[in-house]
Parts: structure tokens; C-alpha cells; sequence
């Protein structure tokens, strides 16, 4: 990139980032995420800083960018909820069934994966924390939430099959 070019987007992101901030902030009322944004705008910018440069007012453009990005940010949100909203009710229903049963593998299919059943055993059976099935398993937390998680949606498939 030229020499004039990084200065323009410098120029540019000095002039504009306060104002694009306050913009963002405002819409998603989250600090971080506004500055998270603001930046994306810009990584935006940089990839098509040629194009932009043509621009009788460049401002616009990021604006246009700006609000695109906070509707994609909002979007992602609201499908997060959604996901969060649906297992939460399914866990509320398992836990429920598991508190009068003994055992899981009553609830389960033959052909269940057995990796599946040990984490939902570990997790419902035992009622073992994340940290606690980790450290069985030998693996990190975030691996002990995300087989979690998709063992719970493997089970929730086949029942509501």
C-alpha cells in the first residue's frame, strides 16, 4: 500500500472512528462490541481502500459499512438467544425426566455414540460441572462445552424424531 494511501486511511479513521463509535454504541449499547465494530468497519475499508478512495464522500460509505456490520452483529446475537433459548428449554426437560429415571441410557438409542453417553452421564447422572468433566476427560473446558453441547443436540434430534 502507498505511503499516501496509509495516511488517507489514518486521516480518515481519526476523523471518523469517534463519530462511527458513537454511532455503534448507541445502536448495541456494548462498549466493546461497538469498538470491535468500528474496527471491522475499518478491516473492511483496508481491503477495498482503492475503491473507497474514488468516493466523493468516503464518510458515507463507512456509515453504510458501519450499518451493515451492527445489522450481521445483531443478526448473530439473536440467532446465539435462539440457540441458547431452545437448549435451555430442552435442558430443563431432560433434567426434569433424568430426576425420575436412574439412568440415562434408558432415555438413549442402541446405536447412540458412547462418547455422546459418557459426557451426558458425566453431565445429568453425575451432575459434574464443566471444569469437573474436563478434567476426567483430560481435555479443555471450552472442548467439554462444545461435545456438551453437540451430544445434546445429537440426543435432541433423535427424540424429536
Amino acid at each position: 500500500m502507498e505511503k499516501s494511501t496509509i495516511e488517507w486511511v489514518h486521516d480518515l479513521y481519526n476523523k471518523k472512528a469517534p463519530y462511527l463509535y458513537k454511532i455503534a454504541y448507541y445502536r448495541l449499547h456494548d462498549a466493546e462490541l461497538a469498538q470491535d465494530v468500528v474496527q471491522d468497519v475499518f478491516l473492511a475499508l483496508l481491503s477495498k481502500v482503492e475503491i473507497v478512495k474514488k468516493y466523493d464522500n468516503p464518510s458515507a460509505w463507512l456509515v453504510q459499512a458501519l450499518n451493515y456490520v451492527i445489522l450481521h452483529e445483531c443478526e448473530r446475537a439473536n440467532n446465539r438467544k435462539k440457540r441458547e433459548v431452545q437448549m435451555d428449554a430442552f435442558d430443563k426437560e431432560l433434567s426434569e425426566y433424568m430426576e425420575n429415571r436412574h439412568s440415562i441410557d434408558e432415555l438413549l438409542p442402541n446405536d447412540f455414540p458412547k462418547n455422546d453417553a459418557q459426557i451426558l452421564k458425566f453431565y445429568y447422572e453425575e451432575r459434574l460441572s464443566y471444569e469437573e468433566i474436563s478434567e476426567t476427560l483430560h481435555i479443555p473446558i471450552s472442548t467439554c462445552g462444545t461435545w456438551l453441547y453437540r451430544a445434546k443436540q445429537r440426543l435432541k434430534k433423535r427424540i424429536l424424531k
